[in-house]
């Protein structure tokens, strides 16, 4: 059961990471873009 429980929290926190990684590159998306109008 523990390491079930391990597992599950594993799993939130490479999501999160995704989650963080993900919105970093959008905002660098929208940031080249952004800066590609100037």
């Amino acid at each position: 059961m523990a390491e079930k429980v391990d597992d599950m929290n594993h799993f939130k926190n490479v999501k999160r990471l995704f989650a963080v990684f993900y919105e970093i590159c959008e905002n660098q998306k929208e940031w080249t873009k952004y800066r590609g109008v100037n």
